[in-house]
């Protein structure tokens, strides 16, 4: 849509003036550009000094066919559009421009220059202006796609916050990167970025026997080598001194064939336990 294009348009407001930025869109219905513009001997343009746009034109055949634009100050005169864009009828000195684009190549806004301090728009500004354009199309894909992933790393972080059972990630040197609320209270502290081998030791965790698990066998070690835990019973003490009961499972990550941490879940069992107990 137009209507999310960004526009940085440079125009002469009045004798001297030289850089100016705005936004275009949408506005009851008319697309519209609001530009401010500046000169070192003139104060700034009023940042409300909107002008209108009717659909269609070269901003956007440049949206949808071409990847850059240049006209001369007399092609600018003589196009419909262009030629008197500016209220007031401060005529442009030519018109270069070149889109940016999103992740897929499509067009999501433009970069629009309108004047130069000395000569016309040439050839070698239109290459430079798509190369401006190529980088400034990268740095906005890099900050959509850190604001996708976050988003999604906080919809993953709400989800997991809302599990019953216990969820621990771990990487690969077998550091606690992560956990939601249930591990906390089935441990009896929070367990991120907690030493392994004291937090076992405090743990006591032993198997269905009641044996105590050496280090090298805990699910947390056999998940580091890349081995698959499924619903192995383990019993332990936590920080609160509560012996509790929990079937865990656990899944290894892979990065080119070499394990790299995982995901660990405890499904408590300490009450189910203590009712059968009781009958």
């Amino acid at each position: 849509e137009l209507g999310s294009a960004l526009v940085l348009h440079r125009r002469r407001v009045d004798a001297g003036a030289r850089i100016g930025a705005g936004g275009y869109g949408l506005c009851d219905g008319r697309c519209q550009l609001t530009v401010t513009a500046h000169a070192d001997d003139h104060s700034p343009s009023p940042v409300d000094d909107v002008f209108a746009l009717g659909r269609g034109g070269e901003h956007v055949a440049l949206m949808t066919d071409a990847v850059s634009l240049r006209l001369s100050e007399a092609e600018v005169q003589l196009h419909p559009i262009w030629g008197r864009l500016v209220k007031g009828g401060h005529p442009l000195r030519g018109l270069l421009s070149a889109r940016l684009t999103d992740v897929t190549g499509q067009a999501v806004g433009l970069i629009v220059l309108t004047d130069k301090a000395e000569g016309a728009l040439d050839a070698e500004d239109e290459a430079l202006l798509v190369h401006l354009a190529t980088i400034a199309s990268l740095g906005l894909q890099h900050i959509a796609q850190r604001a996708e992933a976050e988003h999604h790393a906080n919809e993953m972080a709400a989800t997991f916050a809302a599990l019953a059972d216990a969820v621990v990630v771990l990487d690969a040197q077998g550091n606690i990167t992560w956990a939601n609320p249930a591990a906390t209270a089935l441990f009896g502290r929070d367990v991120v970025r907690t030493d392994r081998t004291d937090l076992a030791r405090r743990l006591d965790t032993r198997d269905a026997e009641g044996r105590p698990i050496p280090f090298s066998q805990l699910p947390s070690s056999r998940l580091l080598r890349g081995e698959l835990i499924s619903k192995e019973r383990v019993a332990f003490t936590n920080s609160d001194g509560e012996r509790r009961v929990a079937i865990v499972s656990a899944t290894p990550l892979w990065i080119e064939g070499e394990p790299v941490g995982g995901v660990a879940t405890w499904h408590d069992m300490t009450e189910r336990e203590a009712l059968l107990d009781r009958l």
